[in-house]
């Protein structure tokens, strides 16, 4: 007969209640306890989430030290906000055109 241990849930969510479960998330991104509360206040406890803002934190300071520019706290979420200004504009732009095609399509343009 077969052993087998016991199923382990597939958690997608940080519970901030268990210590055990932070601590592991923080050895696993490399980061303070100070910055995880941050970025879960500001984010939500969604694993994927969080480990998306991690990185896109380190690549902000990457650029930061790349262009000798101050590694503080505000000039990063400037470089993270010109990102997401950046995409969020793509997507309207996408969007425009699809809604602009589709009226052409109502009136028997193309």
């Amino acid at each position: 007969m077969l052993c087998s241990r016991p199923r382990r849930s597939i958690c997608t969510t940080l519970d901030l209640a268990n210590a055990e479960q932070v601590k592991s998330v923080r050895r696993r991104l490399r980061i303070s306890a100070t910055d995880l509360a941050r970025i879960v206040d500001r984010i939500g406890t969604s694993l994927a989430a969080i480990e998306k803002e991690v990185e896109l934190e380190r690549l902000a300071i990457q650029q930061c030290n790349a262009k000798n520019a101050p590694a503080s706290p505000e000039w990063i979420q400037l470089v993270l906000l010109g990102r997401r200004t950046a995409m969020n504009g793509l997507i309207y732009l996408v969007g425009l055109v699809v809604v602009i095609a589709a009226v052409l399509s109502f009136f028997g343009l193309r």
